[in-house]
């Protein structure tokens, strides 16, 4: 690919992004993105043959996005976490973040790219979405600290379902969030696991 397209493309992936964080996701349309970068719609077409596509790509950034934001708000003051308190803190940060950038993350977790994307098998095997990978290192090392025996598949399935539900709950304003509530999830799982192995 020849710089100026790459760059084009970048512009347009750039701009959509700007566009889902400060409007949502829902009434984006690429003839309105090809307005405001002054191209013509053809051109916006010849890099995303449809606004799946496109979302595709600008979901592997606002991933990348919310995983840096994750990273400067993961402050442990030189500590080493144990594996429940790093995934506790996971948690609580996805949740902040949820309040301060509301429409990034519904976009992360909700539009139909991103749903696709999880719709699929290995999804927190080999993904290039950080996040996701964050979310399977952190699974792993409570897996790892505490002797589950559940499916290492189906805790990052219950793990990113409750934080889904939960976030959804918290950024609709039914319920406030309380950061007890993300310690006792982790917990119920651990003991859930205990329970089942007896």
């Amino acid at each position: 690919m020849d710089k100026r397209r790459k760059d084009t493309k970048e512009r347009i992936i750039n701009l959509t992004l700007e566009e889902i964080c400060s409007e949502g996701y829902k009434n984006i349309t690429q003839r309105e993105l090809s307005k405001k970068l002054g191209l013509t719609s053809t051109a916006v077409y010849n890099h995303f043959e449809s606004k799946d596509h496109l979302f595709y790509e600008v979901l592997k950034l606002a991933s990348e996005t919310a995983y840096d934001s994750y990273c400067k708000e993961c402050n442990t003051d030189g500590k080493s976490l144990n594996a429940v308190d790093a995934l506790v803190e996971f948690g609580k940060i996805l949740l902040s973040m949820f309040q301060e950038q509301k429409n990034l993350m519904e976009f992360i977790f909700f539009s139909p790219a991103a749903l696709h994307v999880y719709s699929s098998t290995d999804i927190f095997e080999n993904t290039s979405f950080r996040l996701l990978r964050e979310a399977s290192r952190l699974i792993d090392a409570v897996k790892n600290e505490h002797s589950i025996q559940t499916k290492r598949d189906v805790l990052i399935i219950k793990w990113w379902s409750f934080l889904q539900g939960y976030s959804m709950l918290v950024s609709a304003s039914i319920v406030e969030h309380q950061e007890s509530f993300v310690r006792e999830a982790v917990f119920d799982a651990i003991e859930g696991d205990k329970s089942r192995t007896r």
